[in-house]
Formats: C-alpha cells, sequence, structure tokens
C-alpha cells in the first residue's frame, strides 16, 4: 500500500549535491539557518589518472524560504577539462515555490553561476534548476521521492565542439532507518549531458547514508558507478564527508 501525505516528516530531510550523493532535496532550510559541508571522495577512471574529489560549501537562509550557497570542488587533477573546473567559485539562490499538498509535491527552484576562478578555466557557466520531493509512505516505511533537473549554459568563451546548453537530471529516493530516524539511507540514478559534442551522455548510480550525530553536526558516505557514457568514465567512486550547522540572524527568523 501507499499513502501520501506528511509521514516522512520525522526524518532527516538535508540532501545536498555532492553530499554525499548528488541528488538535492526540495525542502527549505528555517531563516537563519546556515551549515558548512566538508567532503573528499575518490574517482577511479577507465582510461586516465584516479583523482581525488574535495567539494565544499556553505548555505546560509537569510530569508525565510530562500537558501544563498557558495561553494567550489577541488581535484588532484585541476587541468584535466570539466564543467565546473577544479577551484571555480560557485554562487547559487534557491526559492521554495510551494510545500506539498494532495497532487503537488515540494517544489523549488535555484540559479548558480559558476565563476572561472579555478585552474584553466576559462567561460562562465549559468545553471537554472528545479526540485522536487515528495513524502509517501509504502507499507509501513515513511519515503522521500525527489527529482532535480537542470540546464546548465556556458554564457561565455564556449569551445566549438562544446555544448552551449547541457542537461543533468537526478531522480532517487530517501527513507529513515526504522527506529533510527538519524540515519538517511539514499539512492539514485543521473544522467549527464558531455560537454563535447559527440561524446556520450553519462549515466549512474549511487547508493549513500546520513547519519546525525547531534543536533550541529552530521556525516555521510556514498559509493556509486557510472554505467554507460564516454570511454574514461568512472567505473567506482566513493565520497566521505560531514556538515556542521550553526544559527546566524535572518530577516524573519522567529524570537527565540
Amino acid at each position: 500500500m501507499v499513502t501520501v501525505g506528511p509521514a516522512a516528516s520525522a526524518q532527516e530531510r538535508a540532501l545536498n549535491q555532492g553530499h554525499p550523493v548528488r541528488l538535492d532535496d526540495a525542502y527549505p532550510i528555517a531563516a537563519g539557518d546556515a551549515t558548512l559541508l566538508l567532503d573528499g571522495g575518490l574517482r577511479t577512471q577507465a582510461q586516465s589518472a584516479n583523482r581525488g574529489v574535495f567539494p565544499i560549501d556553505a548555505q546560509y537562509a537569510i530569508l525565510p524560504n530562500t537558501q544563498l550557497s557558495v561553494g567550489s570542488v577541488l581535484t588532484t587533477t585541476p587541468h584535466e577539462t570539466s564543467s565546473p573546473g577544479s577551484g571555480d567559485l560557485t554562487v547559487a539562490a534557491r526559492a521554495t515555490l510551494g510545500r506539498q499538498s494532495t497532487f503537488l509535491p515540494t517544489m523549488a527552484a535555484q540559479v548558480g553561476v559558476a565563476l572561472p576562478t579555478g585552474v584553466g578555466s576559462r567561460s562562465v557557466d549559468v545553471e537554472l534548476k528545479g526540485l522536487a520531493t515528495r513524502s509517501a509512505t509504502l507499507g509501513l516505511l515513511p519515503m522521500l521521492f525527489h527529482l532535480n533537473a537542470a540546464a546548465q549554459f556556458r554564457a561565455t568563451r564556449p569551445g566549438s565542439d562544446e555544448h552551449l546548453v547541457r542537461y543533468r537530471l537526478v531522480a532517487g529516493s530517501s527513507f529513515a532507518i526504522p527506529q533510527q530516524a538519524t540515519t538517511t539511507v539514499v539512492g539514485d540514478v543521473f544522467a549527464d549531458q558531455a560537454l563535447r559534442r559527440g561524446q556520450r551522455e553519462t549515466i549512474g548510480v549511487e547508493l549513500g547514508f546520513r547519519h546525525r550525530i547531534s543536533p550541529r553536526i552530521a556525516f555521510g558516505g556514498a559509493v556509486g558507478t557510472e554505467i554507460a557514457g564516454p570511454r574514461d568514465r568512472s567505473p567506482f567512486f566513493a565520497t566521505l564527508g560531514m556538515s556542521v550547522d550553526f544559527d546566524l540572524p535572518a530577516f524573519g527568523k522567529p524570537p527565540p
């Protein structure tokens, strides 16, 4: 039996792209909440050197239902072509569009800009992203179902063989382990259009977890594989990291 409703409200709601999987949830963070996310990962490559990946992000809700974030990703192979490049600074703003109702999921929209501050970077990339999350109960298990769809625009200095617009899709679900609401298991499947024309889309799967060890600190990890794509796709990747929450001033924040 599937029941749609708020049954999943007790579980951990804090999925963030790259921490530990690339799936985001659409739930807003409360005004005044801020989070620092730090991760480290290893990606094996089919035809080139393996690389370390180190994403860092800071998030802050300065207004209700609005989230600002700034972040970057560092890699041990910064000269490899990627978008965004290693060290590029990414700034994003997200707004909640609506909460879950009888027929609609919780929805949010985000616009982000990747600035070419990294090694060998040359282009400004703009991303428009939509997020949807819906809670439901399968039997006795409360679950959350997520869908992320994004379009990335190469706004400046595109290469002659590069797509001006690329798509990214991620779909998956998460659930709290029964009797252990502080631990969330999440899985997803993703598809990324290649930066260069003529290359295949990358399709992969991920499985991760997130565990809150205190009201302000959580850690998580994930493993995954790219099952289809270019010749030098990643047969295996793994991520491990943590998040730290803070309280900051904000407009519209209720008094203590």
